[in-house]
C-alpha cells in the first residue's frame, strides 16, 4: 500500500486498510474507500459526478460518518479535484 494512496472516487487518503472498500466476496479494493465502495458497488449505485456531489452532500448534513465535515465539505466544491480521480475519468 502508497502512503499515497487515495480513494479514487472521493479522494479520502486510505493510510490503513480498515479504510479500503470491499469486493462482494470481502476481499479489499485498494482503488476505493469503504465509504464509497461496498461488496462490489458504489454506495448510492451508479452515479454522475454531479448526482454523487449531491447524494454525499446530502449524507454528510444527516449522518455523523466520522470524517472532518469541513474537509468534506471543502472537497465536494471542488468538482475539479473530483473530476481527475479515475472513478470519474470514465464518465
Amino acid at each position: 500500500m502508497s502512503k499515497n494512496q487515495f480513494c479514487q472516487s472521493c479522494g479520502m487518503p486510505m493510510k490503513e486498510e480498515k479504510l479500503f472498500g470491499t469486493e462482494k466476496d470481502g476481499t479489499k479494493n485498494e482503488k476505493y474507500c469503504c465509504y464509497c465502495y461496498k461488496d462490489g458497488e458504489f454506495v448510492g449505485g451508479d452515479l454522475t459526478l454531479d448526482e454523487y456531489i449531491k447524494f454525499v452532500n446530502n449524507y454528510m448534513k444527516t449522518s455523523k460518518c466520522g470524517v472532518g465535515e469541513k474537509f468534506m465539505v471543502w472537497v465536494f466544491n471542488r468538482k475539479f479535484f473530483l473530476k481527475n480521480l479515475e472513478r470519474w475519468k470514465q464518465k
